[in-house]
């Protein structure tokens, strides 16, 4: 249940479960992103989804800002919403299409 509950955790699941990621087409692209001032160590993001399964802290830091840049490129929408993991309740939820603002 904490899996499915927990947003970050959210979409961990379902990036790393390939039946789920093809069933949840529905499901936005979405990045995990920590706070910049966290003192625990953040392990970058790769390619694929290896990271996701073997560092419980994988920021996505520079897969966000790739797939930011692809859409500018190509002219689409580049509207964001980030949304914090800590409990926050609907507080602080940010829509931006600047891609430094929710980093």
């Amino acid at each position: 249940a904490d899996k499915l509950c927990r947003k970050a955790s959210l979409v961990k699941l379902i990036k790393t479960n390939l039946e789920l990621s093809e069933l949840c087409t529905w499901f936005p692209e979405s990045h995990v992103i920590y706070p910049t001032n966290l003192k625990t160590a953040v392990a970058p993001a790769q390619n694929g989804i290896a990271h996701l399964i073997n560092s419980s802290k994988s920021d996505e830091r520079e897969v966000f800002l790739a797939s930011y840049n692809r859409r500018e490129e190509n002219g689409e929408d580049n509207i964001w919403i980030a949304k914090s993991s800590a409990g926050a309740k609907g507080e602080g939820i940010l829509i931006s299409s600047d891609a430094s603002q929710p980093l």
